[in-house]
């Protein structure tokens, strides 16, 4: 088996660094606001949804323990559609209002794939989009962005998961069945005439992402039946477990239904696009530390990668990743250089991964971590969201010398962080910082600026520094 796919990659690969299986399928899941503590397999989390069909990914593939998204769902799609960090795109927070969203001449992954794939990528995407308004494009943004066929929904979350306003390809009708089946639905669909073709597809599912809604009771646990069709009050942490527990379920049916020879030349891609909301966030996180912060909560996510381009699955990884870089991995996947690619004079953040799947010796590329977060109101002072840079917005909860925090939900949270493979800094827009020591304190309990900084630490903030103004004042 192996001489017939390095034979395949000699003819019809692009070579650059390590042989890559060229023509295997590529099948990227999003989760929407699940962060890592909500599932089990990273056993962060005390209370979790069964998922026993991502377990058996977790099980079969490599469980990145350091990934990091952007702290709302916009910027993270953004960062994987380009491979550009926010503040070069613009995309700092949701799409709509005062941010159009991802711009019309930015680089994207499916434009390339088109453009550069050996053999030919049917590529799709499926389910939430929200990276543009009107301003962008509309109903058309997928198109434009260079999606040869997409079925979903195009704003930040539905009113209703059983009734909804569905777009296919520009167009606009109803779907009146539970949304994270109606994605599966749309997904076999689309694949049944690939099969034997190499493909890629980006299935966004919008669960658990509010509103909380029980899903139907064919797709849950025994645990969850009975829940009533709503939460009774503010607690709505069962319905998120069920919904997680639901879409695990439908996750199996896809996999079941790609069948077992095509899904033996696929490669499975698990995510969270960012972290739990406050509502439902489950210990060791907070409702401080969650969903739209730069903390752990709020960024460090799932990343589960099983198939054909993982040898010696059933592991962990401590590379650092960021969201970002599964626009090269994903590339490199089906044979692109996405650094040769990419046209000449657009900076590109992202680093294949794929040598840390290929290889249990392969430590990662990435010597540190970046994320930001601006731009959902205008505020004095602050210019982020635009190509020169832009910055950031109010800091956030600070933590005290004896851990915790003080205060209550700030209004913004607006900045930017970075880290190594130890210590991470987060300075906010009004110029305050943050520093945790990641491999004592993973939970960010204590703020070691409080105390002052000496020796290691302080020689690592001012590394991080020089790497932060560096990469913000390069285009």
């Amino acid at each position: 088996m192996k001489s017939i796919i390095l034979a395949a990659a000699v003819l019809g690969a692009i070579a650059f660094g390590s042989a890559v299986h060229a023509r295997d399928n590529v099948l990227l899941v999003i989760a929407d606001d699940m962060g890592v503590e909500a599932l089990g397999c990273y056993g962060i989390g005390r209370d979790t949804a069964p998922t026993p069909n991502i377990d058996a990914l977790c099980g079969r593939g490599v469980v990145f323990e350091n990934f990091w998204s952007q702290s709302t769902c916009s910027p993270t799609r953004a960062t994987i559609l380009t491979g550009r960090y926010g503040f070069r795109t613009g995309v700092g927070g949701p799409a709509g209002g005062a941010n159009p969203g991802i711009g019309l001449s930015e680089p994207s992954i499916f434009k390339l794939l088109g453009a550069h794939a050996v053999g030919r990528y049917d590529s799709a995407v499926i389910g939430k989009w929200h990276l543009s308004d009107q301003r962008n494009g509309g109903d058309d943004n997928p198109a434009r962005m260079g999606v040869p066929h997409y079925a979903g929904f195009m704003r930040g979350g539905l009113r209703d998961y059983f009734s909804w306003r569905k777009v296919v390809n520009g167009r606009t009708e109803r779907a009146d069945r539970y949304a994270t089946t109606e994605f599966v639905d749309d997904a076999l669909r689309w694949l049944e005439p690939r099969k034997g073709k190499p493909w890629f597809l980006w299935l966004a599912m919008t669960a658990p992402h509010a509103p909380f809604h029980k899903p139907p009771e064919e797709l849950l646990a025994d645990e969850f039946k009975s829940l009533p069709d709503r939460p009774p009050g503010r607690d709505a942490r069962e319905h998120y477990k069920a919904m997680i527990n639901a879409m695990d379920t439908e996750i199996g049916r896809l996999l079941d239904g790609i069948g077992e020879r095509e899904l033996a030349k696929t490669n499975v891609i698990f995510i969270g696009d960012n972290g739990s909301p406050a509502r439902v966030v489950g210990a060791p996180f907070t409702r401080r530390t969650a969903k739209d912060t730069l903390y752990e909560g709020g960024v460090r996510v799932p990343l589960v990668v099983a198939g054909p381009a993982v040898d010696g699955g059933g592991r962990t990884s401590k590379a650092l990743v960021n969201s970002t870089d599964l626009f090269a991995t994903i590339l490199h996947m089906a044979g692109v250089d996405a650094r040769g690619a990419v046209p000449a004079g657009i900076a590109l953040d992202s680093v294949s991964f794929l040598p840390v799947l290929q290889s249990r010796a392969a430590e990662g590329s990435r010597a540190f971590m970046f994320t930001d977060k601006f731009g959902e109101r205008r505020r004095r002072g602050f210019r982020g969201g635009n190509r020169q840079g832009g910055g950031a917005g109010a800091r956030g909860p600070r933590a005290t010398a004896g851990g915790g925090r003080t205060g209550g939900r700030p209004p913004s949270r607006h900045g930017r962080a970075i880290r190594d493979d130890r210590y991470k800094l987060i300075r906010f827009a009004d110029g305050s910082e943050e520093f945790y020591d990641l491999r004592r304190d993973p939970f960010e309990r204590r703020d070691l600026t409080a105390s002052g900084l000496s020796g290691e630490a302080a020689e690592r903030r001012q590394a991080l520094l020089r790497h932060l103004s560096r990469l913000t004042a390069s285009r």
